[in-house]
């Protein structure tokens, strides 16, 4: 990723950021606390899956992430990029307006290509 687009990224997470405290939207009251969400509504293909990916980094092995998006490909790039990356989804739940994704974190790094 380049600069400008590293530049671009940042523009769009720090408008989205003000959009949620603007709106001062609570999750909705199914997210259980225990396990931790990421709330990526208002961000279109590819971010959630982008940002998804990131915070999965972030997890201990086994820990889950629910991811909340109002993207329709989110319920699609999001499973993609945990089968390419090695997690599991647990669940995807559908919405009036939005999808609900539990995904967990790989228990193992991945074996190397060589």
């Amino acid at each position: 990723m380049d600069s400008r687009e590293t530049a671009l990224v940042k523009d769009i997470l720090e408008s989205h950021r003000l959009d949620k405290l603007r709106q001062n939207k609570p999750l909705p009251q199914h997210v259980p606390s225990a396990v931790a969400a990421l709330d990526l509504r208002g961000l279109k293909c590819p971010l959630p899956a982008l940002f998804a990916r990131r915070a999965l980094a972030r997890k201990h092995a086994g820990e889950e992430l629910a991811v909340l998006s109002d993207d329709p490909l989110a319920a699609i790039d999001v499973p993609h990029m945990c089968h390419e990356e090695g997690h599991t989804v647990v669940s995807i739940e559908r919405r009036d307006a939005f999808v609900r994704l539990v995904v967990r974190r790989r228990a193992d790094p991945l074996p190397s290509a060589s």
